[in-house]
């Protein structure tokens, strides 16, 4: 399901406030990417944290939250749609996101109206048109990883929210068929009997760690043997070799990589997520 349209202008997001800061303006050096949009980071404010194609002429601009939110975007876009390229990590580690194929590129402004999940912004991917954004520099990490999404999934839809590479997997999503939650890294990890998962806007937060572990907001669904594959890139709404059933129909807000396992700050993290998504 589409999150709600808002259709005006003047929603601002960057006032909401977080716990303690910023929640990357300190870290234990582990954070590997980081996408949001909003500002995750104080250093960054100013900067833009995605860029945007307009469909009418293909031209792409760069906006900032309080752009993407007060008029700015919807002026850009005017009456048509507007779809997201280049998604900014802002981790300082250069692993952008991005889709240089405008067929295949998310939406963002759906003709005229920015797309809202929760009353603020996100990007949605539609397996019609099998969108995903994806990371081209490679590096090498091994697990710990801890992967988190802000997202949500069509319910009845077999997608990944988000995957590594063909080698270094770390998929959080759901099952073909059953639409039961899934770990993947390197073994299928499936969660039976707990089916549409992330039906509603949720925070999966994924620690793969030997025997790895999903908690879906503040419920953990245990422990299983997902495999030992690390971290090497990042790709959202599909896996690294698709096919046409393998792409996400649902939204993603915000996603985390650490090369470490964060489950003594999953705590202070989802409370930061929660304060400012409003999700549970």
């Amino acid at each position: 399901m589409r999150g709600k349209l808002f259709i005006g202008r003047g929603l601002s997001i960057e006032g909401k406030s977080t716990i303690g800061g910023l929640p990357l303006d300190t870290n234990d050096g582990t954070i590997a990417a980081a996408y949001s949009l909003r500002y995750l980071k104080t250093d960054i404010i100013g900067s833009h944290v995605v860029h945007i194609k307009r469909n009418v002429d293909g031209f792409i601009q760069g906006f900032t939250p309080s752009q993407i939110t007060d008029g700015t975007l919807l002026d850009f876009t005017g009456s048509d749609s507007g779809f997201v390229s280049h998604w900014i990590d802002q981790s300082g580690n250069n692993l952008d996101v991005t889709q240089p194929n405008p067929q295949y590129q998310p939406r963002i402004v759906d003709r005229g109206s920015l797309i809202l999940e929760n009353g603020l912004p996100t990007l949605l991917f539609e397996s019609s048109r099998t969108t995903s954004l994806k990371s081209t520099t490679i590096v090498s990490s091994p697990q710990p990883i801890t992967r988190i999404v802000v997202g949500k999934q069509d319910i009845n839809n077999f997608g990944y929210l988000i995957d590594g590479s063909a080698t270094n997997r770390g998929v959080i999503g759901t099952k073909s068929g059953s639409f039961e939650a899934r770990l993947f890294a390197g073994l299928a990890a499936d969660y039976t009997g707990i089916t549409n998962p992330f039906e509603n806007q949720s925070i999966a937060f994924a620690v793969f760690n030997t025997l790895s572990q999903l908690y879906i907001n503040n419920n953990s669904l245990g422990e299983v043997d997902a495999g030992s594959h690390g971290f090497d890139k990042v790709i959202l709404g599909a896996k690294d070799s698709v096919t046409s059933t393998e792409y996400l129909d649902g939204n993603i807000q915000e996603v985390l990589v650490y090369t470490s396992d964060q489950i003594n700050n999953k705590a202070s993290i989802q409370e930061d997520m929660n304060n400012y998504y409003s999700i549970y």
